[in-house]
């Protein structure tokens, strides 16, 4: 299994089976940033992390040869002060920021050819008897072949396995 559907794996089974209401919310809340402090300003956490290392790496660049351990802590430490000092000085000399044109390409006639492709294609249309050269084995339904008991213990030791991880 993927690292990503395990953990959305976790996730589900800590919302809907472990945590209390309380709890779940708590922890659906924590994977957000407020950046702003308004109602509509959430970002991902690990977002966040991945601007705060951009800025990190621009004021490293900018420090050419004096990358000391010391002088790197005290910078770092000191780079949110930085950012609003220099927004404030922005703001009291007028200074306008204009914004970088992004240029735009349009996705829409590869998408029209997408659909005109899968129009003469027809993936979706049900044939008797179709199947794959590779897979003659495979069946219709993935669940006719699927051990239920042997499936709902595996569900139950992952339960168990996350609700250990909490500390429950």
């Amino acid at each position: 299994m993927s690292k990503y559907a395990y953990e959305i794996m976790r996730l589900l089974v800590h919302q809907y089976c472990i945590l209390s209401e309380q709890e779940a919310s708590e922890e659906f809340y924590a994977l957000f940033v407020n950046t702003k402090g308004k109602t509509d300003s959430h970002i991902p956490c690990d977002l966040q992390m991945e601007y705060i290392v951009k800025c990190v790496k621009k004021h490293l660049k900018h420090m050419f040869s004096n990358k000391t351990d010391d002088f790197i802590s005290k910078r770092t430490s000191a780079i949110s002060a930085i950012s609003d000092i220099s927004e404030q000085f922005d703001r009291v000399s007028n200074v306008v920021i204009r914004s970088k044109r992004h240029s735009d390409l349009s996705s829409i006639h590869d998408e029209l050819d997408m659909i005109s492709d899968l129009r003469q294609l027809r993936p979706f249309e049900t044939d008797p008897g179709r199947q794959h050269d590779t897979f003659p084995g495979i069946s219709r339904k993935m669940e006719n072949q699927l051990d239920m008991n042997l499936f709902r213990n595996w569900i139950m030791q992952q339960k168990i396995k996350f609700a250990t991880e909490l500390g429950k």
